[in-house]
């Protein structure tokens, strides 16, 4: 379990790969974070109980999102999967539990971000496809 009464926590750890996270928010902001985690294959839940707070949730690409909360006075938003395609998800974060006066957003990469690492290329030291150095 989580907990951010009237207060700022962000989580990136070895907890957020529960099957099961409980987080509670009163008056508090939360970010978790699972872009530099190794995500199991399967669903993992994330039961969220916001009164009138803020909770980012920070996700690599690949990871659908199923949201299945009890919304009253309340924002709930999911960035787009651009780089995922059409390929199956391995990885499924559901979001249950009620929020209350609360904003929830789901961020990904953006589009500007990839469009920007296309417009640059590979930094010095970087690796090919294969393996090699350029």
């Amino acid at each position: 379990t989580v907990v951010a009464k009237m207060s700022n926590k962000r989580v990136s750890d070895g907890v957020l790969l529960t099957k099961v996270l409980a987080a509670e928010i009163t008056m508090g902001n939360l970010v978790l974070d699972y872009r530099n985690l190794a995500l199991p294959d399967g669903v993992l839940e994330v039961r969220l109980a916001m009164k009138m707070s803020n909770c980012r949730i920070h996700l690599p690409p690949g990871v659908q999102v199923e949201i299945r909360l009890k919304e009253t006075m309340s924002t709930v938003r999911e960035q787009q999967d651009y780089e995922f395609g059409s390929r199956k998800p391995v990885t499924i974060l559901k979001l249950t539990g009620e929020v209350s006066m609360s904003t929830v957003k789901i961020l990904r990469r953006s589009r500007w971000s990839l469009w920007w690492k296309s417009m640059i290329g590979p930094k010095a030291g970087d690796k090919n496809a294969k393996g090699e150095l350029p």
